[in-house]
């Protein structure tokens, strides 16, 4: 026998993916890691944090998009240069921080 619900007119509403995922790469944008070169001893879990969620959304953004609109929703956000030249990998041309890029810690550039 079914069990009966106790919360009565809930509308279920589907969840925004990408709006979530929008809100992620902003907040990452805007993250300001307190890793620093030379002083590597903890990871930035924040930004661990930002990665890993943004990762998980990035994955169902593929499966539930075609893939005109995952490359014009990466050109819109300019993902790719936020997560290469602005986390991972400096480059003097590129980067726009002119001390670093913000993952430094192994932990936070798994």
């Amino acid at each position: 026998m079914p069990k009966e619900s106790i919360v009565t007119n809930v509308e279920h509403k589907p969840i925004d993916f990408e709006a979530i995922l929008l809100l992620t790469i902003s907040k990452l944008k805007s993250h300001h890691s307190f890793e620093q070169t030379g002083t590597l001893l903890f990871e930035d879990k924040t930004l661990s944090g930002y990665l890993i969620l943004m990762k998980e959304l990035l994955n169902i953004f593929i499966e539930t998009n075609d893939y005109e609109r995952f490359i014009a929703f990466g050109e819109n956000t300019q993902l790719l240069h936020e997560l290469f030249f602005e986390n991972l990998f400096y480059s003097p041309e590129r980067t726009q921080n002119s001390n670093s890029v913000k993952c430094l810690h192994k932990e936070s550039r798994v």
